[in-house]
């Protein structure tokens, strides 16, 4: 009796920690935002015992100048699993949650300045560093919060972008990967890149979802 009395307090403590979790770092995955469908969004990050699904819609528009770009911070993204959005079951700090349960989370992506060259491809491509910063909150069937964390992160952004040539060639952004990792030291695209890219799009590659495979949880 007394090994039940302490396995159940040691898993009640368990989920007490995540509910209080410190900060997950976020080492790899996607946050996908496509402006083109009016911001739709999925986020797949994964981080230290870490599999965080979710998907949202945060319409936005983001349009720059050719020039010196300052950093670009889309309004703070809403992410969630369950209810009017797809369930999938989420994998915070080591514990599992069923795909019953609901997630709720807010993600701010923050890109650096970069450089946008003016370019005559209808398409053009930009590459820069991010940082994130972001919550997550797992909650029952009732509505009870049975899991919360704070999310942190960074990686390189892709930026494609509609181009608009004229006297100041503007850019409207179509589609933006927040690819999460070690950023690359390259900011601006290889013209033969910018064909490969556009040629992509017109093919509406980017149009599909990216999956985390889910066979190890």
């Amino acid at each position: 009796m007394k090994h039940v009395i302490v396995a159940l307090a040691v898993t009640m403590l368990a989920v007490a920690g995540i509910a209080r979790a410190d900060s997950v770092t976020i080492t790899s995955g996607t946050v996908e935002l496509d402006l083109q469908s009016g911001g739709a969004t999925t986020a797949v990050l994964v981080g230290p015992e870490t599999v965080i699904t979710g998907f949202g819609t945060n319409p936005a528009t983001i349009d720059f100048n050719a020039g010196n770009v300052g950093s670009i911070t889309p309004s703070g993204l809403n992410i969630g699993a369950g209810g009017s959005l797809p369930a999938t079951a989420q994998f915070i700090g080591g514990v599992m949650f069923p795909a019953n349960d609901r997630l709720q989370g807010s993600l701010v992506l923050t890109t650096s300045p970069f450089s946008a060259a003016a370019v005559m491809n209808p398409l053009a491509f930009f590459q820069t560093p991010f940082t994130m910063t972001g919550n997550a909150s797992v909650l029952n069937p009732s509505g009870t919060v049975v899991g919360t964390t704070s999310l942190s992160g960074s990686g390189e952004a892709t930026l494609i972008a509609q181009t608009t040539p004229g006297a100041v060639t503007t850019f409207n952004t179509q589609h933006v990967s927040f690819q999460f990792g070690a950023a690359s030291a390259t900011s601006t695209p290889e013209p033969a890149t910018l064909v490969l890219l556009g040629a992509a799009l017109a093919g509406g590659l980017l149009g599909r979802r990216r999956w985390f495979p889910n066979a190890s949880l």
